[in-house]
């Protein structure tokens, strides 16, 4: 019995864990999308919600005014993003953000024992919606366009060297 629980014991810390790792790489994007952007507002309301979530504050409360206190947090970045005229993407993450607390409020208050499936795959979902707000601060059309260049000074190259033209003919011509 003894073993049961310490195992139990173990896949909790290795729970925590998972979440502190998951937390310093979210940190670490957040600061690199705010140097290529230059938008801070996400990486304020990411920063406000760790520094809440680890307080002292956040410990007394039950789960379901811990989820809704996390929500008024991406409420006022969705405040400041509709009257900055932010992305309507990122306004669109925030706003997912919102109804998965809003979710994950009423599935503690409705089910405060039992573990869902909303509450198992907590880490996931959040996760992901932090990497599409993540993804909305980038113009995707630039860093295309210079891919695009990348490949196109690439292929000039290999079309200009003779050798890799010699190569490609009768390496083409032995296979056919």
């Amino acid at each position: 019995m003894l073993e049961i629980l310490e195992w139990a014991q173990l896949l909790n810390v290795k729970k925590l864990v998972a979440a502190q790792n998951v937390s310093s790489l979210l940190l670490i994007l957040y600061v690199m999308s705010y140097r290529i952007s230059g938008k801070g507002c996400l990486l304020t309301a990411f920063i406000l919600c760790e520094f809440f979530a680890n307080s002292q504050f956040s410990h007394h409360l039950d789960d379901s005014m811990y989820y809704l206190a996390d929500m008024t947090f991406y409420a006022a970045l969705y405040v400041y993003a509709f009257y900055n005229k932010l992305n309507v993407n990122t306004m669109l993450g925030c706003v997912i953000m919102i109804l998965f607390d809003f979710g994950m409020a009423l599935d503690a208050k409705i089910y405060p024992d039992d573990s869902t499936l909303i509450y198992e795959y907590y880490t996931p979902i959040n996760l992901s919606i932090h990497l599409y707000l993540i993804s909305t601060l980038f113009r995707w059309s630039h860093i295309r366009r210079s891919m695009e260049n990348i490949f196109r000074a690439f292929a000039v190259f290999f079309r200009v060297n003779d050798s890799f033209s010699f190569f490609w003919y009768y390496v083409k011509k032995a296979t056919l």
